[in-house]
Formats: C-alpha cells, sequence, structure tokens
C-alpha cells in the first residue's frame, strides 16, 4: 500500500467557526499530536471515521491561531470502510526540536480496526528509533510497553519511516521475539518481588476509580484512574454557551501514573511528565502559558 502525505487531496472544514475556548499547550502539542477520540484494535470502522471527522472539525471550529494543519479521508473497498486516514502537517516534537508531518491509517478488516499505520514524511528512521527507545522496551524493529499492543517501525519502499500499533492477539509476534518478551517480563516480575515491601501500584496518592472536576464554569474534566492508569475527558462546563452538548468529550487524553507524576503521549507516541497534575484534591492542566488551570471537585 502506497501511503501519500497531501492534505490538498482529502477533506478540511469549509467553514471555520470562532469560539471561546482555553487552547491549551497540552492541545496543541499532545492533543494534536495525537487524538482526541478513544480509539483501541477491534473498534467499530464506523465509530473510528466519526472520531477523525470530529477532531478535524472541532479544531478548525476553535479560537486563535491554527499552526497545525489537518484534514481526513475515508477509504472503501466493496463498499465497506477500509481505512481512515488522519494527517497533520506541522505538528511541534519537542524531543526532536522541529515539527513533523504524518497521516494516520486506521486500517480495517471486516468492519473492525486492524492495525494503526503512522506514516512519517520528515523524520528519519534514527530519529523515530530514538525517542521510541526513550520509553519503550525494544527487541528488533519491535517496541512494547505493558499494553497487549506493540509497536512495530521501519522504512518503507517508497523511503517514508513507518510506525505501526498492533495487537498481539490479532497479529501474533514471532516466536523469537515472544520468547526474549516473556524472558524480560519474567525476570522484571522476579525483581519486584524479591524487593522488600516493594510498591508495583505507583497511583497510592491518586484516587481511584472517576471524578469530575470543573473551573469557572467553562470546562470540565472526568477523570478515571485504574491502578496505574488515567483517562482524562474535556466536557463543556455548565457556563459554557458556545458548546451546547454537554454529554460528547471534546477531547480524550490517556496515560499512566509512575512515581507520582501523570504521564500522556507526545507526538511520536512518548510519554511525556507535567502536563496535567494532581495535589490536594486539585486536578490542573498545562497552558499556553507555561501556567496551570486548576480544576477543583464539582459541587
Amino acid at each position: 500500500m502506497k501511503f501519500v502525505l497531501d492534505l490538498r487531496l482529502i477533506k478540511q472544514p469549509k467553514i471555520l467557526i470562532t469560539m471561546k475556548k482555553k487552547i491549551t499547550l497540552i492541545l496543541l502539542i499532545v492533543g494534536i499530536a495525537n487524538f482526541s477520540f478513544s480509539q483501541k484494535i477491534g473498534d467499530n470502522a464506523e465509530q473510528i471515521k466519526l472520531g477523525a471527522k470530529s477532531e478535524v472539525e472541532n479544531y478548525y471550529r476553535a479560537q486563535g491561531y491554527h499552526q497545525v494543519r489537518m484534514a481526513y479521508d475515508v477509504k472503501y473497498f466493496n463498499g465497506k470502510i477500509s481505512d481512515v486516514i488522519l494527517c497533520k502537517e506541522n505538528v511541534p516534537m519537542i524531543d526532536l526540536r522541529k515539527s513533523v508531518d504524518f497521516c494516520t491509517h486506521f486500517i480495517m478488516k471486516n468492519g473492525r480496526l486492524e492495525n494503526i499505520t503512522t506514516v512519517f514524511s520528515n523524520i528519519s528512521l534514527d530519529e523515530l528509533k530514538e525517542t521510541m527507545a526513550q520509553t519503550y522496551r525494544k527487541i528488533g524493529n519491535y517496541y512494547f510497553d505493558d499494553n497487549e499492543t506493540y509497536y512495530k517501525i521501519y522504512l518503507s519502499q517508497t523511503g517514508n519511516v513507518i510506525k505501526e500499533l498492533r495487537s498481539r492477539s490479532v497479529n501474533p509476534l514471532p516466536l523469537k521475539i515472544q520468547n526474549q518478551l516473556l524472558l524480560l517480563e519474567n525476570n522484571k516480575e522476579g525483581t519486584i518481588n524479591n524487593q522488600p515491601n516493594a510498591k508495583i501500584n505507583q497511583s497510592n496518592k491518586y484516587f481511584s476509580g472517576t471524578k469530575r472536576f470543573c473551573d469557572e464554569g467553562d470546562w470540565d474534566l472526568v477523570v478515571t484512574i485504574d491502578k496505574t492508569s488515567i483517562t482524562i475527558k474535556s466536557y463543556p462546563g455548565k457556563n459554557n454557551n458556545v458548546h451546547k452538548n454537554k454529554v460528547i468529550p471534546t477531547s480524550i487524553v490517556k496515560g499512566y501514573l509512575k512515581n507520582g507524576k501523570i504521564y500522556t503521549k507526545d507526538a511520536l507516541g512518548k510519554y511525556a511528565p507535567d502536563l496535567y497534575r494532581y495535589k490536594n484534591g486539585v486536578f490542573s492542566e498545562l497552558n499556553n502559558e507555561d501556567e496551570y488551570n486548576d480544576y477543583k471537585i464539582c459541587k
């Protein structure tokens, strides 16, 4: 399959609508670099299509300077969705001190998401390997965290750098890689078990379950913590007169807790700390002035 990065060929919103909204650093660098809609292997194709469409439209409706360009397209085969494409240009990448261009292909099989393939047009394979190695365990050309999914990165025949997100159950690993991964996991478990009073769960300073945090009424954050995983959903607040729909989240950010900090992903899939924080019952979000917007438990 040949991937082409050309936003002129795919759909962009025809109308730009101004709204009153906080444009935060997390939205510009992390939310834009990743995706505001939730997606996982096995999701329904129509759900992914609507998520990509909503992400592009919501971004261009937001007030302020749009540094990043984005657009989406949908491909069909035999009347069924085969590929949902979401392209972004000029996305700031802090680690590389440059902006990156990429297209993400949500590739379907039998109406379900089979894998997520990201095609970069202006970074090298070594640059991607360097950033991935800072966060993930590397075995061959494969990169792993503690989830059921894994990444494979490689150079395509057309010279583009490719990053694929796959599921171990849908796309089993080669036997040699499976054995090496099992050995690493067993060694890690043994190390933890041999430490006196080892704390496997680093989230003891955080709450467990779901809580809703409010600012002055414009925006709410619904935060769910399950062991060391965290999901942060943004909703229009009760005083937000621009967004009439208070039920559908405008963005969804996923991450994990480690050493008392919240980690969320950046443009190349690397987890970065301190874009969100939680202290003394107050949940905070870093804004574009390097200050935090504070959210307190909704009354």
